[in-house]
Order: structure tokens, then C-alpha cells, then sequence
């Protein structure tokens, strides 16, 4: 709803260029726009992204087969179908899984550009992964470096081929174009999200993010499949130092914003998986299956209620219904209700807000 009614007004100049407001993901908001604009319903504006999510399992099927074997591919849908971040961001109209499914568009088509005739396809499709991720969240260029690492260590770190070289180079090109045409906006927005001002602060901020994004009902499947790539730990490392380490510099984000993690430690426990099944003899796979599939159903069970969102539309319409004299406060935390009476001018108030630097509580009396 806060995105319908307060991204669709503006203008596409607007929503591509103004990184400064955190709820703007702006490829995602300009196909947010686009729908409104059509006779759709409402709720199509969540279209994008349920496809995209959709599409996703395509790729990371695709992206696990090809780096490691086809069973960890089926292995690594069921994960991040079973993911409750990703499954409830798949039906939101915000841009996070378009994100993912960038990502991955970009790591699938990198790991199969070599030569041959479809290399120039897979180049384009990577390009196109690199600038989708990152006009949808300009967060994305530390996955696309951690990305490119992890291949490249994937291959031994051998010299890559020519097409992955210029690949990667114009991927970054274009990343970097839209960056720095974007510097000041991206600067202006450290004023959002939480201050990290030490290390055991920093320690404890992954720590909590990490444990909201993957359940440790899952760990045995995650810390198997990690130990089956130990040779990637250091580019995989090096991704997670500079996704944290960022937040020393920019202030941590909430957990969302760390959800193509969720992509990753799905194909970890896919590969996981996949090697304790071979190892379970064969006329106990298929409890080693059922057992798998109550274990990961579980998880997500643990997982969802600290992701739900909460349905603001009852609370809304009671509001309006009462008499001009209640005050109606909302907690401090919550902005959705603030910013959705703003009439109309939500973006222009939580630019305010994040200028302003104060945590103030919200008062709010219906009309």
C-alpha cells in the first residue's frame, strides 16, 4: 500500500535517480508504476516479484547444477522454496526478490561464459543480471563482488577467459556509472538504519542477522555443505567481510536487506544434502528424505512468525471510524501507519525524518 500510493505519483526520473529514501528499490518501483498504470488490480503490483522469486528456483537449480551436481540443484529449490524471508518477500511489492534473482541471473550466466556460441548469450545475460541487481538495490554491488570472487576461486583462480573478463568489466562499468551518478543520494541515506560503533557490536549484529535469515534447524545441512567447498571459504570470506564491514561505514540495515544470503545458504544445504543423502544406504534414503523435509518444514515453521508482516488494513479502517476527539498513537518503531496518513507526501516526510536525525514518536490524531 505505502508503495501504491506514495512511489506511484512520482515520476520515473524520480524513483530512478532518489537512492536516498531506503524504500525505494527503483527498478522495482518503476514496474510498481508501470501496473498501477494498467487496469490490473491492486494486488498485481506484487506481480514482478512473485515472478521473479519464481524464476529464481529456475536459476538456482541452473547455478548449482552447473557448479556442483544436479541432486544438490533439487536439493538447493527445496531450501530457498522453503525459506520463510524469501517466500515473504516474494509476495510483497518491494524489490528484494527481483534482487536475488538478479544475482543469480548474473552468477549463472558468468559460470557458463567460456566460449562457444551461446558464450556472447551468457554475457549479455550476465550484463543484464549485474544492471538489474543494481537498479533495483544499489546494495547489490557488494554481492556482485562476492559474486565474481567466489567464481573465479570456484575455478581454481586460473586466468578467466576472455569473455568473463570483458563480462565482468563491463558489468562493472555500468555499475559503477550509475553508483556515482547517484553519490549524493547514496551518502544522504547513511542516515538511515542503525550505528555500528563497535567491534562486539559489529559481532553481534551479523551474529542476529544471520540467525534471522537461516534457521539452525537447518545448520547440520549448511555446515556439511560448507565444509564439502572449504577450498571457497576465503572468497566467501571476503563477501561477508565487506557485506558487514560495510555497515562500519554505512550503518546496518535490518535483516532484509541482507536476503540474498538466503540464496546462498541454499545452495549450501543443497550440497549438504545432497552428500548425506549418498552417504545414507540406499534402503534408507527415502527416510533420510522424510526426515530432511520434516527437518527444513520445521525450520521454516520457527522461521515465519519473525518475518510476517503484520496487517496494518483492520487498524486502518477502525481508525477512520472514530470520532475526531481520539488520539491514536502508534509505537515509535512502526512508520507504515505514520507515513501512510501523510496524505500523499509519505516521501517527502521520511526524507524529513531522515534529515532531521531524530528518533521522535509519532503522534497522530484521525480526522
Amino acid at each position: 500500500i505505502w508503495t501504491l500510493q506514495n512511489f506511484v505519483p512520482l515520476s520515473v526520473g524520480k524513483l530512478f535517480f532518489d537512492l536516498e529514501l531506503p524504500n525505494n528499490h527503483p527498478l522495482n518501483s518503476i514496474l510498481v508504476k508501470f501496473i498501477a498504470g494498467t487496469a490490473l488490480p491492486p494486488e498485481a503490483i506484487r506481480l514482478p516479484n512473485l515472478l521473479a522469486a519464481t524464476g529464481s528456483l529456475l536459476l538456482i537449480w541452473h547455478l548449482t547444477k552447473k557448479c556442483w551436481r544436479e541432486r544438490a540443484a533439487y536439493w538447493s529449490i527445496f531450501f530457498l522454496a522453503l525459506s520463510a524471508p524469501h517466500l515473504v518477500y516474494s509476495v510483497q511489492a518491494r524489490g528484494y526478490s527481483l534482487q536475488i534473482f538478479f544475482l543469480l541471473l548474473y552468477a549463472a550466466a558468468l559460470a557458463g561464459c567460456h566460449t562457444g556460441k551461446k558464450s556472447i548469450y551468457c554475457s549479455l545475460a550476465a550484463i543484464a543480471g549485474a544492471v538489474g541487481a543494481i537498479t533495483t538495490l544499489p546494495t547489490s554491488c557488494i554481492y556482485l563482488c562476492g559474486i565474481t570472487l567466489i567464481l573465479w576461486n570456484l575455478n581454481d583462480c586460473r586466468r578467466p577467459g576472455k569473455n568473463q573478463i570483458i563480462t565482468v568489466a563491463v558489468s562493472a562499468v555500468l555499475a559503477l556509472t550509475y553508483l556515482l551518478s547517484n553519490l549524493e543520494s547514496l551518502l544522504a541515506a547513511r542516515k538511515w538504519g542503525e550505528k555500528i560503533v563497535s567491534a562486539g557490536k559489529l559481532f553481534s549484529f551479523s551474529g542476529e542477522t544471520l540467525y534471522m535469515l537461516i534457521s539452525p534447524a537447518i545448520l547440520i545441512f549448511l555446515a556439511w555443505g560448507a565444509f564439502k567447498v572449504r577450498k571457497l571459504w576465503w572468497s566467501a570470506a571476503a563477501l561477508l567481510i565487506m557485506l558487514f564491514g560495510s555497515a562500519l561505514f554505512t550503518n546496518a540495515g535490518p535483516p532484509r536487506v541482507y536476503l540474498p544470503l538466503t540464496a546462498a545458504g541454499a545452495i549450501l544445504c543443497g550440497i549438504g544434502a545432497a552428500a548425506l543423502h549418498e552417504k545414507v544406504k540406499e534402503k534408507y534414503q527415502m527416510l533420510f528424505v522424510l526426515g530432511a523435509v520434516l527437518i527444513t518444514f520445521g525450520a521454516y515453521q520457527l522461521q515465519m512468525p519473525s518475518w510476517r508482516f503484520t496487517n496494518y488494513l483492520p487498524v486502518i479502517n477502525q481508525v477512520q471510524d472514530l470520532p475526531p476527539e481520539v488520539l491514536v498513537i502508534y509505537p515509535a518503531s512502526e512508520s507504515f501507519p505514520v507515513l501512510w496518513n501523510s496524505n500523499g507526501q509519505a516521501a517527502e516526510q521520511y526524507a524529513r525524518q531522515l534529515n532531521s536525525g531524530l528518533n521522535r514518536l509519532m503522534l497522530i490524531k484521525s480526522t
